[in-house]
């Protein structure tokens, strides 16, 4: 018995300890100029899918976002229901459009899941890409043409015609 009480002891003391020193660092952090943006944003995605049992983004999709003919990346994060669901007669799903380079922020659109293009990239690299303005995209092999993709390529925009064109750095 006095084993187990001094156990017991020990653990809460730990945790009690643990939270005291947290709540410092904490305050310390929060009265960095720089670092309190920073850490606030972090904690803010961290504390928000920890939470969660289930994952919040589903997957990555693609869609034709904010017109026609310009794309967005986005998360799947539901069916929409209810209400919408009602009201549109459509079957439509959730997307978080998160905007860069602070993904705590976006927009919530609903569309029909005909229009989505779902993606192979992992939410975490879906992530980054966004994070990044796209200047970190995964390395992606299609299956059905065999074109390659890496991130050592740079696009310039040729202000005379107006044409794109792809260089490989070395």
């Amino acid at each position: 018995i006095v084993f187990l009480i001094i156990t017991a002891l020990g653990y809460f003391s730990r945790i009690f300890i643990g939270q005291l020193l947290l709540k410092f660092f904490e305050r310390i952090l929060t009265k960095l100029p720089l670092i309190s943006q920073v850490y606030n944003t972090v904690k803010q995605l961290v504390d928000t899918f920890s939470q969660q049992k289930k994952a919040v983004f589903q997957e990555v999709v693609m869609i034709e976002y904010p017109r026609k003919g310009i794309y967005a990346i986005g998360f799947l994060t539901n069916q929409a229901k209810g209400e919408v669901q009602s009201l549109t007669g459509e079957h439509l799903v959730n997307v978080f459009v998160p905007t860069t380079p602070n993904p705590t922020s976006g927009f919530l659109l609903m569309i029909p899941k005909k229009e989505v293009i779902p993606m192979q990239m992992s939410v975490g690299d879906g992530m980054k890409t966004i994070i990044s303005g796209g200047a970190v995209t995964p390395p992606f092999e299609d299956s059905n043409n065999g074109l390659e993709s890496s991130n050592d390529g740079s696009v310039s925009i040729d202000s005379t015609t107006g044409q794109s064109s792809q260089t490989q750095s070395e």
